[in-house]
């Protein structure tokens, strides 16, 4: 299977009931491939419901060969599989497959989303592996295959990589340059379109207002996988919604967002019209809109953790803001000047811009002078 611990795999005999078991390896694990043929000597137990193979010793398993193919998926409804019911046990750490779902149930925190068959019962699915497909409720799978795995008293489908979802085409990494977009100026918007028999239209429909149907379509143009359309230049401080939608060789269909739309601002704002309320509020008077905004690193990435930085514009109150980024990927250092363009957020009363994508931050020259701290009295 995919890799998901260091120390664990997944193998199968054959298909059916009761045909695949989780592999522990204590110790130093042995490196393993899908498609090795593994003898495995050890010791059978129950890790928190979930019945393993506990490696005897380093040398008690033997790689046979390698480059095999497996020896096929089990065919299973969604409800021989459900994530709530011991029925679902014979097929634990078995490779499955479920053909003609339906996803119910979209992605949250955990990245668990939920799909359902004709049997109408839901099995959840797992994101313990890459994969880029982002679940949206409605699409429909021609087929979902992966490992059953069971944790937190929970059987969920576990798909190895993007092969293993059959459906819809996978709409990925959107963004729009220049960042950040500036008045009068063209905003080109791509994104990654892929699909298992080939993406054969893309359409980017876009408006000034959130509220479908949006007024504007662009015919989306490709180039070595990504796909792009522009949209005109707008005036300073306007906010402009999108979303994009395209159709596949067999003729399944994909959109995204599926309600409302991505959106963007035109031009930078303050962090103080981000942040200052009311006396006796907190939610920023900005919260769920987009804005681009530009100060001073004072606190870098990886200081508190690798998601989130803080900037700030000027000295004393309402000049600071938290940034978060999702792909942990960003290296500014404190002192360093950027612009920030994403979505105003409370995240448990915390005020936070979340970057649209990594890109949507980088740095440019100051604009002021460099951030001193405030004298503040402790209360």
């Amino acid at each position: 299977s995919g890799e998901i611990d260091d120390d664990l795999f997944y193998m199968h005999d054959g298909t059916g009931e009761f045909r695949g078991i989780a592999c522990y390896m204590p110790g130093e694990p042995t490196p393993v491939q899908e498609g090795d043929l593994v003898t495995f000597c050890g010791r059978v137990s129950e890790y928190y419901g979930l019945t393993e193979l506990t490696r005897h010793f380093e040398g008690s398993m033997v790689i046979e060969s390698s480059g095999n193919p497996h020896y096929g998926f089990t065919d299973v409804t969604t409800a021989q599989v459900t994530y709530n019911n011991l029925t679902s046990e014979p097929y634990e750490a078995q490779l499955i497959r479920v053909t003609d779902a339906t996803v119910t149930l979209e992605s949250g925190a955990y990245g668990i989303w939920y799909c359902a068959d004709s049997s109408i019962l839901n099995a959840k699915v797992d994101d313990e592996i890459y994969y880029t497909y982002d679940p949206e409720v409605g699409d429909l799978l021609e087929e979902l295959r992966g490992v059953l795995l069971y944790d937190y008293n929970e059987y969920k489908i576990q798909p190895r990589s993007d092969d293993d979802i059959l459906g819809p085409p996978r709409i990925s990494d959107i963004r729009y340059s220049p960042v950040p977009p500036a008045a009068g100026v063209t905003t080109t918007i791509s994104a990654t379109l892929d699909d298992n028999v080939g993406i054969s239209t893309a359409t980017l429909h876009w408006s000034l207002s959130e509220a479908r149907p949006y007024p504007n379509t662009v015919s989306m143009s490709e180039s070595s996988g990504e796909w792009s359309a522009d949209i005109p230049g707008q005036s300073a401080g306007t906010r402009v919604y999108y979303y994009i939608d395209c159709t596949d060789a067999s003729g399944m269909d994909a959109e995204r967002p599926s309600v409302g739309g991505y959106s963007y601002y035109v031009g930078t704002t303050t962090i103080q019209s981000v942040q200052e309320v009311p006396p006796g509020g907190d939610a920023s008077p900005m919260d769920t809109l987009a804005v681009n905004v530009e100060g001073y690193v004072t606190a870098a990435p990886g200081l508190f953790n690798d998601n989130s930085f803080y900037i700030q514009e000027a000295s004393g109150a309402w000049h600071g803001i938290m940034v978060y980024d999702g792909s942990g990927t960003l290296s500014f250092e404190r002192g360093d000047y950027v612009v920030c363009c994403g979505e105003v957020g409370e995240y448990f009363g915390m005020t936070e811009l979340s970057l649209h994508f990594p890109g949507a931050a980088k740095i440019v020259p100051a604009r002021g002078d460099m951030v001193e701290p405030a004298s503040i009295a402790t209360g």
